[in-house]
């Protein structure tokens, strides 16, 4: 598996208003027809020591990884509901409905737009874009 050190921009979006825009280190590493990007956690959601990742497989299939928590496995037009995740108040039903997936990454950088949005029997929908740069 080839991988690399990259610089990368991590940036979030909900409901049009930026709530997360960073700058961190992270590998690059080709896997299995895809992509895989890591970083340290620590930068974004304060967790010292968590690895945060991402699989990208074309323009179908987005894995999101949280430190020792089980993937999140999105597709492009296709809704994936989860019945326990926890939102910081407790486990509780989720959707994930992802409208939009562009990804053009190669071992020399590029980007990957998700666009998707959240529903759960709390509150309302919220739509959410994640944008990861890998800049060099």
């Amino acid at each position: 598996m080839n991988e690399r050190k990259v610089l990368l921009n991590i940036r979030s979006l909900s409901n049009g208003e930026e709530n997360l825009n960073l700058i961190c280190d992270g590998v690059l590493s080709e896997k299995e027809g895809g992509y895989r990007i890591s970083w340290d956690g620590s930068d974004c959601f304060g967790k010292t020591g968590e690895e945060n990742s991402v699989e990208i497989y074309g323009d179908e299939t987005f894995i999101f990884g949280i430190g020792d928590s089980t993937p999140l496995m999105l597709g492009k037009n296709r809704t994936c509901a989860v019945s326990d995740f926890d939102l910081g108040q407790g486990g509780m039903p989720v959707r994930f409905f992802v409208s939009e997936l562009k990804n053009t990454l190669n071992f020399e950088g590029g980007n990957v737009v998700l666009d998707y949005t959240i529903s759960n029997p709390i509150t309302a929908s919220v739509n959410k874009r994640f944008e990861l740069a890998v800049i060099r």
